[in-house]
């Protein structure tokens, strides 16, 4: 291994943060955004987050600021069809060599009053190149798309919602699955 690369693997990287408390990362665990999220340019490295064990969202944490954190997910998890096409300059800045080598993913609203009544942000994806760790928010110009597309969109799905919510300590890997499914068949 080159001794660059071996040293920034074996790089810390502490940082403080409102919702985790203090976090500790291998810099090579890094996200560098090459184009970063609309609103906030002065953040551009974050943590990828799992929020729980079979959860369909996780978190973007900001190492530059510690109050900044989103909540991303992938609109398929959901039985929600999305399909898109990077804008070459994106492609560009992410050094994209293959489709594969990609992750999409959708910024979250969850309004505090309601939390079943979470959207998603299908207009400004978040791309993530998996090998080299570059990301960006690329901004659709596409009328197919909204920044508040529902992720639940019948009753019995937010039903489906809140048990997982408020069982936390079930047996995840199975009930978890069955009600994610029974939330998506609905959509």
């Amino acid at each position: 291994m080159d001794t660059k690369l071996e040293s920034q693997a074996n790089e810390k990287i502490v940082v403080q943060t409102e919702r985790f408390g203090e976090l500790t990362a291998n810099v090579s665990d890094l996200v560098r955004f090459t184009l970063p999220i609309l609103g906030f340019e002065h953040a551009t490295r974050f943590l990828l987050i799992q929020h729980k064990d079979d959860s369909p969202f996780l978190w973007l944490q900001s190492v530059d600021d510690g109050d900044l954190a989103f909540v991303l997910t992938q609109p398929k998890l959901f039985g929600i069809p999305y399909t898109l096409t990077i804008p070459d300059h994106a492609i560009d800045a992410l050094e994209i060599q293959h489709p594969g080598d990609v992750e999409i993913y959708t910024l979250v609203s969850i309004p505090d009053d309601a939390p079943t009544a979470m959207t998603a942000n299908l207009m400004g994806p978040v791309v993530i190149h998996c090998k080299t760790r570059l990301a960006a928010q690329i901004i659709l110009d596409s009328t197919r798309f909204s920044t508040k597309t529902p992720l639940f969109q019948s009753a019995s799905a937010e039903a489906d919602l809140q048990w997982l919510t408020q069982n936390p300590n079930a047996n995840q890997s199975e009930q978890a699955q069955q009600a994610i499914s029974q939330a998506i068949s609905k959509v």
